[in-house]
């Protein structure tokens, strides 16, 4: 008996392999194991790989808005960095100013005047 007719196992061929009908077991199992477990987190993985399809990347249509529409998510992008920029500078000023009025208001409190 060979290891592909091994009762409980199945080996993917390579065609399968290549239409990505199998999975691996330890992956299977880990998804059930984290679904039974009600463990949802966002999760992502890196992948590498040696050499890419590029004649299945030519022909691969990737949808873009038109440029007008491109350039005003750039121009949101950069008034919202501009924004971040500010509030950070602002920050630590603020939060000087708090630990400045705290004594004040402990001390209020202290009086149970709050």
């Amino acid at each position: 008996m060979s290891d592909s007719e091994a009762p409980g196992f199945h080996v993917a061929s390579e065609q399968e392999i290549r239409e990505g009908k199998g999975t691996d077991v330890y992956f299977a199992r880990t998804v059930e194991v984290l679904r039974r477990e009600g463990v949802r987190k966002h999760v992502l993985a890196e992948v590498r790989a040696s050499s890419l399809p590029s004649d299945r990347l030519r022909r691969l249509h990737i949808p873009a808005p038109p440029p007008p529409a491109q350039q005003s998510i750039v121009d949101s992008i950069r008034y919202l960095e501009r924004t971040l920029n500010a509030l950070g500078t602002e920050q630590p000023e603020t939060q000087a100013e708090l630990r400045a009025l705290m004594p004040a208001v402990l001390a209020k409190a202290y009086r149970g005047e709050l």
